[in-house]
């Protein structure tokens, strides 16, 4: 397992194996070309649970939406880990 937090403190936990996973990486390559398939991409990054706690994390407190652009950021930002990097 990869532990790690975001630069604004969100704490995850990742499979090593994910990242290596054709199915991920093809997600992912969706979601980098046309923003297409950014959820079915969490879900196999973080899992059900740690995908919630990720958009609860970044939910706007006042208007209670989640901004896409903070989403990404914190995707770019978890996938920027070292130890992901380098696998």
């Amino acid at each position: 397992m990869i532990n790690g937090k975001t630069k604004s403190g969100f704490k995850y936990s990742i499979d090593e194996n994910v990242i290596t996973d054709f199915e991920f990486i093809e997600n992912l390559e969706n979601v980098m070309e046309n923003g297409v398939g950014l959820s079915k991409t969490l879900v196999i990054l973080l899992g059900e649970k740690q995908k919630k706690a990720l958009i609860n994390y970044v939910r706007d407190k006042k208007t209670k939406r989640v901004p896409i652009k903070d989403v990404m950021k914190e995707v770019e930002d978890i996938l920027s880990n070292p130890k992901i990097k380098n696998l």
